[in-house]
């Protein structure tokens, strides 16, 4: 007896390109999302010549880029001493609780890559932060 039904292969295969192609397209669209904010953070910096207000601009937006609930910035000086230190995404109650501000003798002045961890409070050299 005959079939009457084309086969199933060639249709699941083409769900599997579509389900490919999807997960590409949200891929491209979220990189231009992020090179779009990006470059507003790049016209917005540019717009005001304010040192304190660019840094604080800069670690807005890297923190919003990486998807990060916070983040700081920090300007070391001669002596690895830290000069300013600019945290974003802390409420005023826990920025009242962080008992010890960073003072130049931490991980990021002896290793200056960047550092992301899901719990900052979990790193074994974490010291001060809620």
């Amino acid at each position: 007896m005959e079939s009457r039904h084309p086969p199933l292969l060639p249709q699941m295969r083409l769900d599997e390109l579509l389900a490919e192609l999807q997960v590409r397209l949200d891929a491209v669209l979220s990189t231009r999302d992020r090179i779009h904010a990006l470059l507003e953070a790049v016209v917005s910096i540019g717009s005001d010549l304010d040192l304190e207000t660019v840094l604080g601009r800069i670690v807005e937006t890297a923190t919003r880029l990486v998807d990060a609930s916070y983040g700081a910035l920090g300007v070391v000086g001669r002596g690895h001493t830290l000069l300013q230190f600019i945290p974003v995404g802390l409420s005023e109650e826990e920025i009242a609780r962080i008992e010890h501000w960073p003072h130049g003798l931490g991980l990021l002045i002896k290793d200056a890559r960047p550092l992301r961890l899901g719990r900052i409070s979990d790193h074994v050299e974490s010291y001060g932060f809620p």
